[in-house]
C-alpha cells in the first residue's frame, strides 16, 4: 500500500473525517452497534421479569427516558465503534456493554414507571416519599446532596443517585430488581427501607407488568 493511501484511511484520517461530518450524515444505527445487544438483552431480562412493557429507543444527544412517555434516548456516540473512542481518547468516557446495560434497566425502569402512572399512586407516592408534583419538583441541575449513610437507597453503582429525586430512586429500584445477577437480598440485609423499595417494586411489575401502558 502507498504512503498517500495508508495516510487516507489510518485510524488518525477517519476519526478527523468522522470530526468534520454532521451527525446526520453520519449514517448511525442502533442496528449492529454495541447498542443492539444490549437492549435485546434488557428486554429478556424484562420479559423474564414479567414486564412486557416494549420502549421506543432512538438515538440522541444524551441517555434519558422522555418525561412522562416510554421513548428512551440512547447517545449516539455508542454507535459508533470509531465515536467510541474518540470520546475514550479525548473525554475519557466509555461504557462497555455491562455498563450500558445497567443505564438501560435505569431508563425502563422510568419508562415503566410513566407509562402506568405509578407516580399517582399513593403507595408509591409514600414508600419513594414523593411530595408535591413529581416533574416539578425534579432538580433543576445535576447537583444533589446525599446522605452516604443512609439505609434508605439502593446505591448499585457508588453515586447515590437514587437520592437524587424520588424519579430516579424508583428507576435505580428497579433496576436493581430485574438484574438477574444481582444478590440484592444479601447486599441490602438488614437494610429495612432499601428491602421495602425492592419488593415493593417487584409487587408493582407483577401487578403491571402484563398490562398495557396507559400512556
Amino acid at each position: 500500500m502507498s504512503r498517500a493511501r495508508k495516510l487516507l484511511f489510518n485510524s488518525d484520517t477517519l476519526k478527523t473525517e468522522i470530526l468534520m461530518t454532521p451527525i446526520k450524515d453520519l449514517g448511525l444505527r442502533i442496528g449492529r452497534s454495541i447498542l443492539e445487544p444490549c437492549i435485546d438483552k434488557a428486554r429478556e431480562d424484562m420479559t423474564s421479569f414479567g414486564v412486557e412493557l416494549e420502549p421506543h429507543f432512538y438515538l440522541s444527544d444524551t441517555y434519558g427516558c422522555i418525561e412522562g412517555t416510554t421513548n428512551i434516548a440512547l447517545g449516539f456516540w455508542d454507535a459508533d465503534r470509531t465515536i467510541r473512542e474518540i470520546l475514550r481518547e479525548t473525554k475519557d468516557i466509555f461504557r462497555d456493554e455491562g455498563d450500558i446495560l445497567r443505564l438501560l434497566r435505569h431508563e425502563i425502569g422510568h419508562a415503566f414507571c410513566y407509562a402506568f402512572k405509578l407516580y399517582q399512586v399513593k403507595e408509591f407516592r409514600e414508600v419513594f416519599k414523593v411530595e408535591g408534583n413529581f416533574f416539578q419538583t425534579y432538580p433543576k441541575d445535576d447537583r444533589y446532596r446525599w446522605n452516604p449513610w443512609s439505609t434508605d437507597f439502593v446505591n448499585p453503582e457508588g453515586d447515590f443517585y437514587a437520592q437524587k429525586h424520588p424519579d430516579d430512586d424508583f428507576a435505580e429500584t428497579f433496576a436493581v430488581a430485574v438484574d438477574p445477577d444481582e444478590n440484592w437480598r444479601e447486599r441490602y440485609r438488614g437494610r429495612k427501607g432499601v428491602l421495602r423499595k425492592i419488593q415493593f417494586v417487584r409487587r408493582l411489575i407483577r401487578t403491571y407488568g402484563r398490562k398495557k401502558p396507559l400512556t
